[in-house]
């Protein structure tokens, strides 16, 4: 066998090569009804977790309440689905309930930076519900099934 210029042998260089070409075509894509069951589990998670918040901070002093659901909110809106979706399983508690995850075009892991931005993106289209609308739904027609705080992200939603 012979070693290449970069001291691999040829072989082990072309199986780096075949998986550093690799794409989002070789995954599945995660359809619709898929991604709207991992959100709304999310979802109900999120709310009971700010039940509790607001149950407790109610016992012990309303204004702690008010500290407690703005924290929540903070860490919730892009904090919960960074954290989870940018680290290595690109699974929140309902995606992974369901069986998808969040990677990049390219079909790594999407990182940090990545999820922040795509979720980021997702709060403030929310905040326009005509353009939040049309964000949830454009995978029911688009070619890689991505909502557009997806495209901005440069992720794609797969199988697990």
């Amino acid at each position: 066998m012979t070693e290449s210029e970069y001291g691999l042998q040829r072989e082990d260089q072309d199986a780096l090569r075949a998986t550093a070409g690799e794409t989002a075509t070789s995954h599945e894509l995660a359809g619709w009804w898929i991604r709207v069951g991992a959100y709304l589990i999310d979802t109900v998670i999120l709310v009971i977790g700010l039940f509790v918040l607001v149950l407790i901070g109610g016992l012990i002093n309303d204004g702690l309440a008010v500290v407690l659901v703005i924290l929540w909110l903070i860490g919730t809106l892009v904090g919960y689905w960074t954290y989870f979706e940018g680290g290595e399983s690109g699974q929140t508690i309902g995606k992974k309930a369901v069986g998808i995850r969040v990677r990049s075009e390219t079909g790594g892991p999407c990182g940090y930076g990545r999820a922040f931005g795509r979720n980021l993106v997702a709060r403030v289209i929310g905040l326009f519900p005509f353009v939040g609308l049309i964000d949830v739904l454009w995978p029911l027609w688009d070619a890689k099934k991505q909502c557009l705080h997806d495209k901005a992200g440069s992720t794609i939603v797969v199988r697990a």
